[in-house]
């Protein structure tokens, strides 16, 4: 469908006809506008010669024809405004039309004017696309509809009265008044319309997957629960408004308020973090700043924090191996003896050490102990992540030894320091400059006493006991580094740019979460407003049977039960899929049961009664049967347009008791009793 010009258009019908166009009309003379290349002269030409246009002035003094165009289009009267005396005048010396009235008038709005033709221009094409089924489009017709259009157009000139008049739920109700107040109703009329406000409703519901469980369907109580945050029928909602609340504290409710206070309290807090964020990354340039005053320093940390991603991801990898080193085991043990696997890796009699390498024993195969390929692949893989695990965490230790030795904050670390020392060779790790070793010194002289009391095994020997000392020192050095009570005070420039970069990645991380917050208060808001605005229209639609005098409908949908109707004449709408039965049907009163304004009465059809087989049905449509149970009516409908020849698809079948077959008719989606 063409769209350029619609907007051109649809300003044409508030100032000319002070209502919003009819979907049919702006798709006629968007063709025509079309044709004169865009221009929309003949457009209102031919809406001053409509019956609509003269009414709408008809009796007035050229005065009054003025008062009610700025009426049309600003909202106003032309009071205290020396303007429309000129278009008076022009009148009154018949040197204008009311055409050049209108047109001129409209261009040439200014300042609040200007905005409040816009706004209802912007209404009324919201309206217009709101009228979006063929009831719809049939019932925004006539002198009953346009007026109450025209009185809610007539409410909206500022951005304000804008906003209110299109909420989702607000326009709905507006549409359905509009579209009951100009359609003749009927009971059929008023069938469709129920029908297609329900069918709506479902499809609206039905394309909503609130927790991606496709097996799930989404029901109103879920669309509620995703804006209160909440959990209903098994289903966990987003709680965007909880959410976003409880991370602007305050004392204002925000889930009971209005949405422009909900709105402003959502960019405060964002300032807010914003603020938050800003002075946390200005302490850590200045932590930084400090830090790089002492030489070598600024790399030293820049490497422990690397050090400490590698060890993160060493580890997280050496667990992942593990898992599936023990899903493999598993696996293996379903089918085979079941066997453990050895810190060595190795198996026994399954996989055994070649050297360094691990392998297959000789003579075992796949073929005859199915999994044990797949197993020694996943022991292989763990054993590489452990010894992966085992240098990244050693390099964290060399990482962090490194940035204590050279962030010295107190007298305490300077004399633990001075102990390390003390028990190091300058002979075997080179010239330790300033009495402070570095890391590798340190960690070369540890590996030195290693090795010296290596497969010593009595405690008391001296190279045992040089090796004891030696880490010990190095313990009680790093403790003083490490315990949150003395870090701050021996590690002071390290430990402000630890807890500013802390500090940075908790304001990123909140920044991040309350936009997601956002994003799905949003979506809530928008499914729950959209779902208001359906069930007002389903409500409207049932109201419009009291408002003529008929008895309002009873769904019988898919609780299986009997229902009873009054004594007076009801009309029972079929809503669901299961089984129902319905007693003292038009007993008392002339009932009616809609199925549908789809169905085709077949009266060729039988019943297998052993079987409950259709035969004879019509694969091309979607049909209704009737079969006679005894003293009973039973109604089969069919839930597909192949349904009575499907094993796979069962009818529905609705049971009127007491009723003879022989006095059901259906007309346009009705059944009745003669």
């Amino acid at each position: 469908m063409a769209t350029t010009y619609y907007n051109d258009i649809q300003a044409l019908y508030v100032a000319y006809f002070n209502r919003p166009a009819d979907p049919d009309g702006l798709a006629f003379w968007e063709k025509a506008v079309e044709a004169a290349k865009g221009s929309t002269a003949a457009v209102a030409a031919e809406f001053a010669k409509s019956a609509e246009y003269n009414d709408e002035y008809a009796g007035m003094s050229n005065a009054q024809i003025v008062n009610q165009v700025y009426q049309n289009l600003f909202g106003r009267t032309t009071t205290g405004d020396t303007g429309a005396q000129f278009w008076i005048n022009g009148l009154n010396n018949k040197v204008i039309s009311i055409v050049d009235v209108v047109t001129a008038v409209a261009a040439g709005a200014q300042g609040t004017d200007k905005t409040a033709y816009a706004n209802k221009v912007t209404a009324a094409a919201a309206f217009t696309t709101a009228i979006d089924t063929p009831a719809e489009k049939a019932g925004y017709s006539g002198d009953e509809a346009n007026a109450v259009a025209k009185e809610w157009l007539a409410g909206i000139t500022t951005n304000v009265s804008l906003t209110a008049a299109i909420a989702p739920t607000a326009l709905a109700n507006t549409v359905n008044e509009a579209v009951t107040a100009g359609t003749p109703f009927t009971l059929s009329s008023g069938l469709t319309a129920l029908s297609e406000a329900q069918e709506a409703r479902a499809d609206f519901l039905a394309g909503l997957d609130l927790d991606d469980d496709e097996d799930t369907d989404t029901t109103a109580a879920d669309v509620e629960a995703a804006l209160k945050g909440v959990t209903v029928g098994g289903v966990h909602t987003n709680g965007a408004i909880d959410i976003v609340g409880a991370q602007i504290g305050g004392t204002i409710d925000f889930t009971k308020a209005s949405a422009g206070v909900q709105a402003a309290l959502i960019e405060e807090h964002n300032v807010d973090l914003a603020e938050t964020l800003a002075t946390a990354e200005s302490n850590l340039a200045d932590a930084q700043g400090e830090a790089a005053k002492t030489a070598g320093l600024a790399n030293a940390i820049a490497a422990q924090g690397n050090a400490a991603d590698a060890a993160d991801a060493a580890a997280d990898a050496a667990e992942d191996a593990e898992a599936a080193q023990a899903a493999a085991l598993a696996a293996y043990n379903v089918k085979n003896t079941a066997v453990t696997v050895k810190a060595d890796g190795t198996v026994t009699g399954l996989i055994i050490k070649d050297g360094s390498t691990l392998k297959l024993a000789t003579g075992v195969k796949e073929a005859d102990k199915p999994g044990v390929t797949e197993l020694l692949k996943t022991i292989i893989a763990s054993q590489a992540a452990e010894v992966e695990k085992t240098a990244a965490d050693e390099g964290l230790v060399a990482a962090q030894l490194e940035v204590n030795l050279l962030d010295v904050g107190g007298a305490a670390e300077t004399t633990a320091i001075s102990k390390i020392t003390a028990l190091m060779d300058a002979t075997a790790v080179g010239t330790i400059e300033k009495g402070v070793p570095t890391a590798a010194q340190v960690l070369a002289q540890w590996d030195i006493y290693k090795d010296a009391a290596d497969g010593i095994t009595d405690p008391v020997d001296p190279k045992v006991v040089a090796l004891q000392n030696f880490e010990k020192a190095v313990s009680d050095f790093n403790k003083l580094n490490s315990d949150a009570a003395t870090a701050d005070a021996n590690n002071p420039l390290s430990t402000d740019v630890a807890t500013y970069t802390k500090a940075v990645t908790d304001a990123t991380k909140a920044i991040e979460n309350f936009d997601e917050a956002t994003v799905d208060l949003t979506e809530a808001q928008g499914n729950y407003d959209q779902l208001q605005a359906l069930n007002a229209a389903v409500k409207a639609a049932n109201d419009a049977f009291a408002a003529h005098d008929f008895k309002a409908p009873i769904s019988i949908g898919d609780t299986v039960i009997s229902g009873v109707g009054t004594a007076g004449s009801d009309i029972f709408v079929v809503e669901g899929s299961k089984n129902v039965s319905i007693s003292s049907f038009a007993r008392v009163g002339d009932d009616a049961l809609f199925v549908g304004g789809d169905f085709t009465l077949n009266t060729k059809a039988t019943l297998n009664s052993t079987t409950g087989k259709i035969t004879g049905g019509d694969n091309t449509k979607l049909e209704v049967f009737f079969f006679q149970d005894g003293n009973n009516a039973k109604v089969y409908l069919e839930t597909a347009a192949y349904g009575s020849d499907s094993t796979s698809v069962a009818e529905q079948v609705i049971t009127l008791t007491g009723v003879n077959i022989a006095d059901l008719h259906l007309d346009n989606g009705i059944i009745t009793v003669a």
